[in-house]
């Protein structure tokens, strides 16, 4: 049986050892490596979703946080669905650089491209920054959605892609459907690598 399929881009950003690898990582393969590697950026498929008779797949792209990466954003963002900012609530920088990150996805992504802004790390204790503060940058931006998980446990982990991919579908999902004829035979495979 033919079933619609519908990729969604999703862009995991935010500074340097800020656990985007480990949150995929934690999604694909309900695994965490505390020993993790700094990451270029490339697509991993994960979660298949399935919504009123179509399937969506999360193509996960995972982007490097280093400086030296930046020029590469463009790149990396073209034709996303959905950008999860992330940052470290015990790395004040990381906290400051969501708003380089938010205004990044309005330079180069379509404005109807899904933000959610993720504090990961929750499970470390004394957190420099409080769940007010980030509120506060959120409502800043037009009340852009927070949402806080962490790889180590998975505590929170699913719960990002669910309510990201929901607001997508809820958005804009049956409009993009309209404009293509796109169908995939059901695939049941998911992987993961990171790279």
């Amino acid at each position: 049986m033919e079933v619609k399929t519908l990729r969604l881009k999703t862009i995991l950003t935010g500074n340097f050892n800020v656990g985007k690898t480990s949150i995929i990582k934690r999604l694909c393969c309900n695994a965490f490596d505390k020993d993790m590697k700094p990451t270029i950026g490339g697509p991993d498929t994960s979660d298949v979703y399935t919504s009123n008779g179509t399937k969506i797949e999360l193509v996960l792209w995972d982007t490097a946080g280093q400086e030296k990466y930046y020029c590469l954003f463009p790149v990396f963002y073209r034709n996303s669905s959905i950008v999860i900012i992330v940052y470290d609530p015990n790395n004040s920088q990381s906290f400051e650089n969501v708003t380089y990150w938010v205004d990044s996805v309005h330079q180069y992504c379509d404005k109807d491209t899904v933000i959610v802004v993720v504090c990961n790390k929750i499970d470390l204790e004394n957190q420099l920054i409080t769940k007010e503060m980030a509120t506060l940058l959120c409502k800043q931006y037009g009340d852009i959605p927070l949402m806080f998980c962490s790889a180590l446990s998975g505590d929170g982990v699913k719960e990002v892609f669910d309510f990201a991919v929901n607001k997508f579908y809820n958005t804009k999902g049956d409009k993009m459907f309209a404009q293509t004829n796109n169908t995939t035979k059901h695939h049941s495979n998911v992987s993961c690598g990171i790279f």
